[in-house]
């Protein structure tokens, strides 16, 4: 499965799907450990094998910024597009649509470089986030 990105999960094997309680992917093995779930994968690839070159330091002054993108991007800003996937086949009349395609505006809106929110302007400019050598 590495770097294919173009799979059906209903076709993984079997053996694959095990390795995960849903049967879903991305799971990573490292020796014995095996390990699910996109953000838990990338948290323990960075601390494990970044060597101080992927995350800023706790101490860092982007290190809030960084935890911000981190989690609003896996957690808040996927799962609203999944609410909007899910809807757009036939929730149309939905009081739920235009909570979630206002709220999916709103994060595109927040994602956008051109944004006057300063965490967003500064964290742009920040090593950490184009993987430069500080």
């Amino acid at each position: 499965m590495a770097g294919n990105r173009d799979f059906d999960l209903y076709s993984l094997p079997d053996e694959y799907k095990a390795l995960h309680p849903m049967g879903i992917a991305p799971v990573i093995t490292d020796g014995d450990l095996v390990l699910g779930e996109s953000g838990a994968i990338c948290d323990y690839i960075c601390a494990r094998y970044g060597d101080g070159r992927l995350t800023p330091k706790p101490n860092d002054p982007d290190f809030a910024d960084h935890l911000f993108w981190f989690h609003w991007s896996n957690g808040t800003f996927m799962t609203t597009l999944m609410m909007q996937l899910v809807l757009a086949g036939g929730g149309e009349g939905n009081p739920a649509s235009v909570f979630v395609n206002d709220r999916s505006q709103r994060g595109w809106a927040t994602s956008t470089i051109f944004r006057p929110i300063p965490t967003v302007q500064s964290s742009w400019k920040a090593p950490w986030l184009r993987n430069e050598p500080r």
